[in-house]
């Protein structure tokens, strides 16, 4: 199928938002197909954060709408939006008073037992280095061992959309590159649907197509090559004269 027939999983139309009588997004739209990992770049304050709260349901929207699989989430709660197999990492992404394991259980609040002992059971599997120290707070991991449990944390309902806001926050470019790697590696073997807000361009090594966001609206939508290509954006936004490797 034409990638133009596809059905997006996730449509943000002309979406407005903002903080009491402070509107912070103005227009903005963004769309994600089902399989795909689009990448949400823009600088500190740009609107990202509150883009994502607003899917969410974290904050409401006062204009446009926001849709997933064909429903309008514009009334539903935060964790109806969970329970329609949305997953979201905040930059934070754990509760650091709680255990890895205990992490893990309160993300499947609302599942049946039998389903969380094999939720759990799948990621210990996958992330043998957590299965190690499940034991240990969240809060004595470093500061990229608890990303790791915040991806699997988006893990553990097997959502059919993960949206993560800056999970390079407060990392060392060593560990950002591993937790590239690692949604990398997770992404080509389940295909996962991504929305990742950022400001690091290593990034975009996960990246399948680019929308940059700057003063609260819309500013690109395109393939990696196509932003490569837009000298305009990249100086504009970010300064960057070349892609990292």
């Amino acid at each position: 199928m034409d990638s133009s027939e596809v059905v997006p999983s996730l449509v943000v139309d002309k979406l407005e938002a903002g903080y009491g009588g402070m509107q912070v997004l103005w227009g903005v739209d963004v769309s994600v197909l089902p399989g795909e990992v689009v990448v949400l770049l823009g600088a500190n304050g740009a609107g990202k954060t509150t883009l994502l709260k607003t899917i969410m349901g974290l904050l409401p929207n006062t204009g446009g709408s926001v849709s997933f699989d064909g429903n309008r989430l514009d009334a539903m709660r935060p964790d109806q939006r969970v329970r329609m197999g949305i997953s979201f990492m905040s930059e934070l992404g754990v509760f650091p008073g709680l255990s890895i394991e205990e992490n893990l259980r309160v993300t499947g609040h609302g599942l049946s037992r039998k389903t969380v002992t094999q939720r759990l059971s799948e990621i210990w599997t996958q992330f043998p280095d957590l299965f190690a120290r499940r034991r240990e707070l969240a809060g004595s991991l470093s500061g990229g061992q608890r990303k790791i449990l915040g991806v699997a944390r988006t893990q553990f309902r097997k959502p059919r959309l993960i949206v993560m806001d800056e999970p390079s926050a407060g990392l060392s470019p060593l560990f950002v590159s591993q937790l590239v790697d690692r949604l990398i590696a997770i992404h080509a073997e389940q295909r996962m649907t991504l929305l990742l807000a950022e400001q690091n361009v290593r990034f975009l090594r996960l990246a399948e197509r680019i929308v940059v966001i700057e003063g609260g609206r819309s500013r690109f939508d395109g393939s990696v090559e196509e932003f490569e290509q837009n000298e305009n954006v990249k100086d504009a936004f970010f300064g960057i004269e070349r892609m990292e490797s």
